[in-house]
């Protein structure tokens, strides 16, 4: 009698937390988006279209939606998460997010002088090793440029790939916070006008304070000139300088030395910049002193 009651017993200390576990595994969408709102915005509420799936290696989910009032400001579709060789991958047929619905959001509380700026080091430090492929990211309103996004984070840093039908780039940020934009090029919509960008930002410590140095390239593309226009922007702690140039030509439309004034709030200075318009039909310059 006293070993059938043990058994009893025992079966009641496995059947009980299995049966627990099994009930909240299976109520997953009811109780999840409750926990999580601790950590999310206040006014905003994340949910899910039904309980996770195992896979091999991970979970999958048919979709998450996280609103911002009564405003849905972002919606993933079918995602997979698996955990594989030390990394996190993270896979998602679609992630729409709509701007429109920040307008929801209810103030946040202001930083006090107390708080401790965010640095990137500690950020980068904290990120675990993950690959997140998106096969379509669509934002309003700017649903045109909308395309395949791919970020990982890897023991050089992180980085960036995009590849749309208007948009298509490649950034990177690496473990001394250089942000290198290897390449960016946009075309504006229903026209011939193309945009390409590259170059290097060094980011700074926090992310309130102003990149202290920079030196970005450009080219535009644009049925309005002949050539193409040659973008040249650098600047070392708060002082810059911003030029366009026709290839092949030694005169800008556009010379602007510029400094960066914060004595009581941020205003940028301009002094002697030139600019030109050759190509009206009355041309026409400028200048400021």
């Amino acid at each position: 009698m006293i070993i059938g009651k043990r058994v009893k017993v025992a079966l009641i200390i496995i059947i009980v937390p299995i049966a627990l576990a099994i009930s909240l595994w299976l109520t997953i969408p009811k109780w999840l988006p409750g926990i999580a709102s601790i950590w999310l915005p206040e006014g905003t509420k994340l949910s899910l279209n039904e309980r996770p799936h195992f896979i091999k290696r991970g979970i999958s989910l048919s979709g998450i939606q996280f609103r911002a009032g009564d405003c849905l400001l972002a919606n993933a579709g079918p995602l997979s998460l698996t955990y594989q060789q030390r990394q996190w991958n993270l896979q998602g047929d679609s992630l729409d997010i709509d701007t429109h619905c920040l307008e929801s959001l209810p103030p946040q509380p202001q930083a006090t002088d107390s708080d401790i700026p965010l640095s990137i080091a500690d950020i980068q430090n904290q990120l675990p090793l993950f690959n997140i492929t998106l096969d379509k990211l669509r934002i309003t309103p700017w649903e045109s440029y909308q395309g395949r996004a791919v970020v990982t984070n890897s023991a050089e840093g992180q980085r960036l790939a995009f590849q749309g039908d208007l948009v298509s780039g490649i950034v990177s940020l690496n473990n001394q916070q250089m942000l290198t934009l290897e390449s960016l090029k946009l075309q504006i919509p229903d026209s011939d006008d193309v945009i390409q960008l590259n170059g290097d930002v060094k980011v700074p410590v926090s992310l309130d304070e102003i990149p202290e140095q920079g030196d970005i390239h450009g080219e535009f593309v644009t049925s309005y000139v002949e050539k193409p226009l040659l973008m040249k922007l650098n600047w070392q702690q708060k002082k810059g300088h911003l030029t366009i140039t026709p290839e092949g030509e030694e005169q800008s439309l556009l010379d602007v030395p510029w400094e960066l004034s914060i004595a009581e709030k941020r205003l940028l200075v301009v002094e002697q910049g030139q600019w030109r318009w050759p190509y009206a039909s009355q041309p026409f310059n400028g200048a400021c002193v």
